[in-house]
């Protein structure tokens, strides 16, 4: 595939500030005006748009892609040689972005320099201190530094022990402790249907009363006769077969005829 050496100039000019190898001359000329890809390309572009201009691009050689590499580097130390003030940061050849060993040195050294210093016997007295001095909790009058000696192999005391169970106790008592010890699904909620009722809206939902009108009539909501309707809540309860009072008010109207027989009307 062919690649293109190119230079990059300044628009008035004409000077030769960059050297770089592409595959794409217009695909590259636009991302390096819109995304410089290092620091000193990246200033050179931006004082160029200050002054409302920008760079441009000369293709100077056209080569193979084996060869590329090494026409990049002879360009780059033709132009340095010719006295062109480049901002390419290296020498060329890597295709990608490559550090020297110079700069990889340099950066070795400050991060060696930035490494956390051992700290003096005075600052690790000083944060000692400081622990011992919240090692009492007013509220509870437990002594943290016992338990967290206990950690480290420490048993505790007879007194922390029955310190930490007092605690414990008050925590769960009366019914709230026997349902935790019996079993809290042995504990259901009382409710507030009766039996009868129960039995009355399923005759309803039976009959074709809508779910609105039930609702209204024994002034719950929606969702608990839907629940009723699929089967989620009171599976227990049968329908009623005796006569009762049914709800004045219908949305899907069911009445009782004088034969006593139910009729649906739209």
């Amino acid at each position: 595939m062919k690649v293109y050496i190119y230079v990059l100039k300044h628009p008035v000019t004409n000077e030769i500030r960059y050297v770089g190898l592409t595959r794409f001359p217009v695909k590259r000329l636009n991302n390096e005006i819109n995304y410089p890809h290092t620091k000193h390309l990246r200033n050179w572009v931006a004082s160029l748009k200050t002054e409302s201009l920008l760079p441009v691009m000369e293709v100077v050689e056209e080569t193979e892609e084996e060869l590329a590499c090494e026409a990049e580097k002879r360009w780059i130390a033709e132009k340095r040689a010719q006295g062109c003030r480049l901002i390419n940061f290296t020498d060329g050849g890597e295709r990608g972005y490559k550090i020297t060993d110079e700069y990889r040195a340099a950066l070795s050294a400050g991060i060696r320099g930035k490494k956390r210093r051992p700290m003096s016997d005075e600052h690790k007295a000083k944060i000692s201190a400081a622990n011992k001095g919240r090692q009492f909790n007013p509220n509870s009058g437990i002594n943290f530094t016992v338990l967290n000696r206990s950690r480290a192999g420490i048993p505790l005391s007879k007194e922390t022990k029955a310190k930490l169970s007092l605690i414990g106790k008050d925590k769960m008592h009366g019914e709230r402790l026997k349902k935790l010890m019996e079993g809290g699904k042995k504990f259901k909620r009382p409710s507030k249907w009766t039996d009868e009722q129960k039995s009355e809206v399923k005759f309803l939902i039976a009959e074709g009363y809508s779910m609105k009108v039930i609702a209204d009539a024994y002034g719950t909501n929606v969702g608990m006769i839907s629940a009723v309707k699929r089967g989620r809540a009171w599976s227990d309860a049968l329908p009623a077969t005796h006569d009762f009072l049914l709800p004045a008010a219908k949305s899907i109207a069911i009445y009782r005829n004088e034969k006593g027989q139910y009729e649906r009307v739209a």
